[in-house]
This record gives structure tokens, sequence and C-alpha cells, in this order.
């Protein structure tokens, strides 16, 4: 993983007092090869005349911070050094996307997991 090349850089993690399994917060993470198919399948819909409208893209599975951090290891087999800040203003403790409209218009499902993401990398 090119993140991981400057084995001295501190990655700092915001909060790790969240009312979350392991206290960090929990993000959508989605590959975005996933997120071009579910672009180019919208587009096709307006082709086909449906309206404009806003569909939510993500893979609808949360990960926390440290779970990230601890695959991202794994899969490269280097320490990640980290720290721990204090939290931002207005973070979430879980942010994940509802895609139920998403899959109903557009027949639109993430194919990627979280491996396979951080693994492209």
């Amino acid at each position: 993983m090119r993140v991981l090349k400057d084995q001295n850089k501190v990655f700092t993690i915001f909060g790790d007092d969240y009312k979350t399994p392991d206290g960090t917060c929990i993000r959508d993470y989605i590959y975005v090869m996933d997120l071009c198919q579910a672009h180019w399948l919208a587009f096709k819909a307006l082709s086909r005349g449906i309206k404009n409208t806003v569909f939510n893209l993500g893979s609808e599975t949360g990960f926390s911070v440290k779970q990230v951090i601890f695959s991202a290891e794994k899969i490269s087999g280097h320490k990640i050094k980290l720290r721990i800040g204090k939290r931002r203003p207005g973070d979430m403790p879980k942010v994940v996307a509802d895609t139920q409209k998403a899959k109903k218009i557009l027949k639109w499902h993430p194919k990627a997991s979280l491996e396979f993401i951080l693994k492209s990398m």
C-alpha cells in the first residue's frame, strides 16, 4: 500500500470515546468503481426518462476507523503508528448510506469489500 511508504508517519484518530463497539467513528466506505457503476446506471436511467433524483450510495456496511486501520495493517504487513486526538466538532458516531432507492430503481449493488478496496490501494 502506497499509503504506508513513510513508516514514520503517525496517523491521528479523532476521538476514541464514541458510543460504538471500539469507540471510533463508523463510516461507510465505497469502492470508486462501484461508485462509477452507479453513476453510469443513473445516466442510463436518465436516458430512459427517469426524472432527475437523488440516490444515497455506499456499501450499507459501516466500519470503524480502527477496523479500517487494523485491516490495512493485516493486508500490508506493516504496523501503522497511531495517536488518539480530540474529537472533531460535528463528527457523528455512525454514518452509513441507505442504498435501497438505488438498488430498486437503478438495480445497483456495491460489489467491493473493504479488503478489496484496501488491496486496490
